[in-house]
């Protein structure tokens, strides 16, 4: 499995060079919440290229696939 990044140095450049893009101003003024989208965001999109080639893989050996749902945190 490929790694997103090298090391923690270079992931935590990205990080602060990503929310510093995506609101306009240098990372030490950005809001904790503006971090928090950014940092979902880029879990989304190292997630989404995952998910993307398991399912590519699935189609092409024509696998099943086991779905689980879990009710436990949905109670009230």
């Amino acid at each position: 499995m490929p790694h997103l990044f090298e090391s923690k140095d270079s992931f935590k450049e990205s990080f602060k060079e990503a929310v510093s893009d995506a609101y306009g101003r240098d990372f030490e003024d950005t809001y904790p919440e503006e971090r928090y989208i950014v940092l979902g965001n880029m879990i989304r999109d190292f997630a989404g290229e995952h998910w993307r080639e398991t399912k590519n893989a699935i189609k092409k050996t024509e696998s099943k696939q086991l779905y689980y749902f879990s009710m436990e945190f949905l109670m009230g």
